[in-house]
C-alpha cells in the first residue's frame, strides 16, 4: 500500500463538500438518544414554522436535520446528498455538527482529570 501523495500544484483543489469529513467519534447511547428526540421536536418545530408565522421554518429544519445527523450516519448521508450542490452552505452544516459534537462530548463526565 503507497502512502498518500501530496496534491500536484497544478490540480485543482476539491471542493469541501468533496473532501473527506473529519471523523466523529461516536457519542455516549444516553446522549445520541437525548439528540434524537430533542433533534425530531427541532424538525417538528420546523415543519410547523413553514406554515406559522413567527418561526423561521427552512432554518429550523436546518438545524434540526443538522443535529439528528450527529446521532444517525443514514440522515448524514442523506442530508450529505441533498446538499451536495451548495458547497458553502455544505460547509456550514459540517462546521455546526463539528461544533455541537464538540459541545456534546465535552459534558462527558469521564473527560474530566
Amino acid at each position: 500500500m503507497t502512502p498518500p501523495t501530496a496534491p500536484d500544484p497544478g490540480e485543482p483543489e476539491l471542493p469541501a463538500a468533496r473532501r473527506a469529513r473529519r471523523h466523529l467519534p461516536a457519542l455516549p447511547l444516553v446522549v445520541r438518544l437525548a439528540v434524537l428526540v430533542v433533534g425530531w421536536i427541532v424538525v417538528l418545530i420546523g415543519i410547523l414554522g413553514l406554515a406559522l408565522p413567527g418561526i423561521q421554518g427552512c432554518l429550523t429544519l436546518a438545524l434540526g436535520a443538522a443535529l439528528l445527523s450527529l446521532a444517525s450516519e443514514m440522515i448524514y448521508r442523506g442530508l450529505n446528498r441533498l446538499l451536495h450542490r451548495w458547497p458553502r452552505v455544505w460547509d456550514r452544516v459540517e462546521a455546526l455538527r463539528a461544533w455541537m459534537h464538540d459541545k456534546l462530548s465535552r459534558s462527558r463526565p469521564d473527560d474530566a482529570p
